[in-house]
Parts: C-alpha cells; structure tokens; sequence
C-alpha cells in the first residue's frame, strides 16, 4: 500500500477494488457498487478542498487572461 500511495501522490490515479474496509479508508475517494450500479460514493474532504481551490484558481487566472 504503500508503494500504491507515493504513486499517487506523484500525480498517478490509483483505481483499487476492495472489499476490505481497512484498505478502502485510506483512499481520497471510494465509490460503492451494489448489483452493478454505484450505490454510495465519497470524497474525502481534503481532495474536495483541493479540487475547489484548484477550479477557483483556473476561474481567476482565466479572468486575467
């Protein structure tokens, strides 16, 4: 595992199947399957944080442009 997170944290998306709830929390994002349809999914509040802050960046430098 930790192997798979220095990879992502380098920029790489990491797509895991699990059925192991320990593995499963420590990713950013986890998207729950029940009989083929997404039933739940979640973002960790960091990543929706970062990604909030990276669109408000691209909104400000498109307005300068």
């Amino acid at each position: 595992m930790e192997l798979l997170q220095e990879i992502n944290e380098a920029g790489t998306t990491i797509i895991m199947v699990t059925h192991d709830q320990g593995l499963a929390q420590r990713a950013k994002r986890n998207i729950h399957i029940l009989d083929g349809q997404i039933s739940n999914s979640s973002v960790d509040s960091q990543m929706l944080h970062a990604t909030n802050t990276k669109a408000e960046e691209n909104t400000v430098a498109a307005a300068r442009a």
